[in-house]
């Protein structure tokens, strides 16, 4: 959604405003880069709250039991707390690496222009670089359900 977003918004900095074609790529990819840093917070947020409330579910579950010691309540709730860590860390080590390629890549590309005193200059390897890492990206995110 955000090639989409960036791509349409470089369509309008071009037709309309009629920037240079080097200002509508330095504009498109870092509204590229802030697009995938804000989800990605957003996102890590709501996986955070979700372990945290499976948590806090597990210890009013725990305190409900008819145990009169409290050693096997706390043993208990050390399990369920161990249970959903694991259980979670996959699906937060694919997180990680797949919102670490989006941001990687649009700054890659965002930060593949230079303007120095010869003019705009391009860095050719984080452009290589930034597009590869975001082709992986497309091409992980179609051939996996998790995302």
């Amino acid at each position: 959604m955000g090639l989409i977003i960036s791509f349409l918004y470089s369509f309008w900095l071009c037709v309309i405003s009629q920037l240079p074609l080097e200002e509508v790529y330095l504009k498109s990819t870092h509204f590229l880069y802030e697009w995938y840093v804000v989800w990605t917070i957003i996102f890590a947020s709501i996986f955070a709250l979700i372990v945290l409330f499976i948590w806090v579910i597990s210890g009013f579950s725990v305190k409900q039991m008819n145990t009169e010691t409290v050693l096997p309540k706390i043993g208990i709730f050390l399990g369920i707390v161990g249970i959903t860590s694991t259980f979670s860390a996959v699906p937060l080590i694919i997180f990680a690496v797949r919102r670490g390629l989006y941001v990687g890549s649009a700054f890659l590309l965002s930060t593949a222009l230079i303007y120095g005193s010869a003019g705009y200059q391009w860095d050719y390897a984080r452009l290589i670089i930034g597009g590869i890492l975001l082709l992986i990206t497309m091409v992980s995110r179609r051939s996996s359900s998790c995302d």
